[in-house]
């Protein structure tokens, strides 16, 4: 991996752990100060400060796939010894987020105690506006 794409791995990666939730929520979209015309944009998901406690930027509601682990492994896998020597702390913080976030996961969204997170959301899911996601939302929404 070149340089260029270690660090643009290790602060994308960074950036998604920055705007994690207080009670360990990951959350599926990070809405740039400005905004960009994105649909839902963060006023539609009405999440505040008090709602997801302090993140640098406003995010949506809702989480995705908990892949994140994996993702955090397969970027430290590639950069080889030395970036995984000086990025060694942001992956050490990045383990400690992720047992947060499977905290959460397991505290609140495993309603059974069968350690089996379950969706609240299609999106979340994975397949976002794939057309089953698209006609369950819509269907969601008439209900």
């Amino acid at each position: 991996m070149s340089e260029y794409g270690t660090e643009r791995a290790i602060n994308e990666l960074k950036a998604i752990f920055d705007c994690q939730w207080r009670n360990g929520l990951l959350p599926q979209i990070r809405f740039a100060p400005e905004g960009h015309g994105y649909r839902p944009d963060a006023g539609d998901w009405g999440v505040t400060p008090e709602i997801s406690g302090p993140t640098p930027l406003r995010t949506s509601g809702i989480t995705q796939p908990p892949i994140m682990g994996l993702c955090a492994y397969e970027v430290f896998k590639r950069i080889g010894e030395e970036a995984q020597n000086r990025y060694a702390a942001d992956f050490t913080a990045m383990c400690t987020s992720l047992e947060r976030y499977h905290h959460w996961l397991l505290t609140e969204r495993d309603p059974w105690g069968d350690s089996l997170a379950l969706c609240l959301h299609p999106w979340e899911t994975g397949t976002d506006n794939s057309p089953p996601s698209t006609r369950l939302s819509r269907a969601l929404a008439l209900t």
